[in-house]
């Protein structure tokens, strides 16, 4: 009830996040599943990705539903959403491992992601999911800035990238 309640908050505030973590979650899920990962940490994966965008209740409305690019200062505060993120969470009994998967869902492989700037291993192969499935979704769903891509193009854009990391 509780990841539940988060979550319509969350959807409340942004409307274009209407769907969003559902279908974050399935995708990760699936995923997990295919890599064979254990019963226990698909279900952490589950609720993390369910819960991934949560600091996002702490962005400004206005910044959050803008309409056209963000300027670098509006574009930094977003990038806050992984912190709040995990303070919320970890406020949570039995939460912690949860709390730092979705902490971790936008660093990039080369270092060049935030909040921390992690690099390669040094993210958590569980954020790694997430981050695959939030970026399919947010490519494949319409913005108030831009058309969704196709399927066939966003997985070519995936693709693409996991090739440059290997």
């Amino acid at each position: 009830d509780i990841v539940s309640a988060l979550v319509s908050a969350i959807e409340v505030k942004d409307k274009y996040t209407e769907g969003h973590a559902q279908r974050v979650r399935e995708y990760s899920c699936d995923i997990a599943i295919e890599f064979g990962i254990s019963k226990a940490k698909v279900k952490d994966i589950s609720t993390a990705a369910l819960l991934h965008d949560i600091g996002k209740i702490g962005i400004p409305t206005e910044i959050l539903n803008k309409p056209c690019k963000l300027t670098e200062d509006e574009y930094n505060i977003i990038k806050l959403h992984p912190i709040y993120t995990k303070t919320i969470l970890e406020k949570i009994s039995d939460f912690a491992n949860i709390a730092n998967i979705a902490y971790s869902h936008h660093e990039n492989y080369d270092g060049t992601g935030y909040p921390q700037g992690l690099k390669g291993y040094e993210i958590p192969f569980e954020s790694q999911i997430i981050q695959v499935a939030d970026a399919y979704d947010a490519m494949t769903s319409e913005r108030a800035y831009r058309k969704a891509m196709s399927n066939n193009q966003a997985l070519e854009i995936l693709e693409e990238i996991g090739r440059a990391h290997v």
